[in-house]
């Protein structure tokens, strides 16, 4: 073999190396890419959101708007939360409904009274069996049952003269007039809230 074809033949290996080398290491960027939890090599694969967690969970509006069953995965995260709409002062909020019926309610529930002041407000609502029922709810707080953080029920209700309303929760009373509510704390003292809207049939 000549020393032409020697150098010939030394550089068609050398490129043949320099190439597999090339290809390897793109070959292992591109892989390592894929790597998951990797935040801080090459460019990131894109989760879409149909394999992400809240794609896979029940969207009760969307369902409500097809007709159609929302998707489930189980039991226990499928069923959506139960929509109770917006309260109104001359009816009892589902939330007070479902808990007086909780707690053995007879028949319709009849509103009895409803009072709002500057940071709460309170439906009395009456079964068919005369028995009375409180249902209390913090302004622009979530309300999501009849009785939560944001919001308070009591069956331990009588109606008193002149349209008052007094509810007993433990050791703390409260007295629900159109002219506001009053509550009387177990410590002996009293704080009011004066109406500023107020509903009677």
């Amino acid at each position: 073999m000549s020393l032409v074809e020697r150098r010939q033949t030394r550089i068609a290996v050398v490129l043949a190396v320099v190439f597999l080398a090339v290809l390897g290491a793109g070959a292992g960027i591109a892989l390592g890419a894929q790597q998951p939890g990797d935040d801080t090599a090459g460019p990131q694969v894109t989760v879409t959101p149909s394999t992400s967690e809240s794609a896979r969970s029940p969207d009760p509006v969307a369902s409500e708007s097809t007709g159609q069953p929302a998707p489930s995965r189980s039991t226990a995260t499928s069923k959506p939360p139960k929509g109770y709409g917006t309260p109104t002062r001359d009816t009892c909020p589902g939330q007070l409904v479902d808990a007086a019926r909780k707690a053995g309610a007879h028949g319709e529930l009849s509103i009895q009274i409803y009072v709002k002041t500057n940071s709460s407000e309170v439906w009395i609502c009456r079964d068919s069996k005369h028995k009375l029922f409180y249902q209390g709810h913090l302004l622009g707080k979530p309300f999501p049952s009849g009785s939560s953080d944001t919001t308070k029920f009591i069956t331990d209700v009588e109606g008193r003269d002149h349209g008052l309303f007094v509810a007993t929760s433990g050791e703390t009373v409260y007295n629900v007039s159109s002219r506001g509510i009053v509550i009387e704390h177990a410590d002996g003292t009293s704080s009011e809230q004066e109406a500023v809207d107020c509903y009677t049939p």
